[in-house]
C-alpha cells in the first residue's frame, strides 16, 4: 500500500518521538518500540513476508521501511 506525502509525515513523527531521532529503516527492536507490538510477532510477520523487510543474509537482522508502520496506526477519521 502506499502512503501519500500526508500519511508519511505523521508515520515518521511517531517515529522521532518514540525513538527520539528520524529513523528510515528501522529494526525490530525498534519497529516494536513505535508499534507498542511484541518483537517476537514482528520477526514471524518479517519471515512469513507478512511486513515488507530487507535482510542482508540469512540471519541478518531485519530491517523495515518506516512506512510498514503505516497498517499499525488507523487512519484518520474523515471529516
Amino acid at each position: 500500500m502506499q502512503c501519500n506525502k500526508q500519511r508519511k509525515k505523521f508515520l515518521m513523527e511517531q517515529v522521532e518521538l518514540t525513538l527520539g531521532l528520524p529513523v528510515v529503516m528501522l529494526t525490530i527492536k525498534q519497529f516494536a518500540r513505535v508499534t507498542g507490538r511484541n518483537e517476537y510477532d514482528l520477526r514471524k510477520l518479517c519471515a512469513r513476508d507478512e511486513i515488507r523487510h530487507h535482510q542482508s543474509h540469512k540471519c541478518a537482522t531485519y530491517r523495515i521501511h518506516f512506512t510498514e508502520l503505516d497498517r499499525f496506526f488507523p487512519q484518520e477519521v474523515a471529516a
